[in-house]
């Protein structure tokens, strides 16, 4: 899951650094000011999505015998 989000999280930085004019892009006075918010607006969920995706990860136990389900402990 880790590597699947690694693209997205890269993706919605790159938006977000040509929505806020860092990188810069050749037909930028072609495009109206709601291109700019649109832009900026999925560069936030690309970033959120591909971040929850790898560092979003923790283990789940399912323990038939005790019947528990849970998170495992650092002993």
């Amino acid at each position: 899951m880790s590597f699947f989000g690694v693209p997205f999280f890269g993706a919605g930085l790159f938006m977000l650094l040509i929505s806020l004019r860092v990188v810069p892009v050749s037909n930028a006075s072609e495009l109206p000011w709601w291109a700019w918010l649109i832009l900026g607006g999925m560069g936030i969920i690309f970033t959120g999505v591909g971040g929850v995706l790898v560092f979003g990860r923790e283990w789940i136990t399912v323990d038939k015998r005790q019947k528990r389900v849970g998170y495992p402990r650092a002993d």
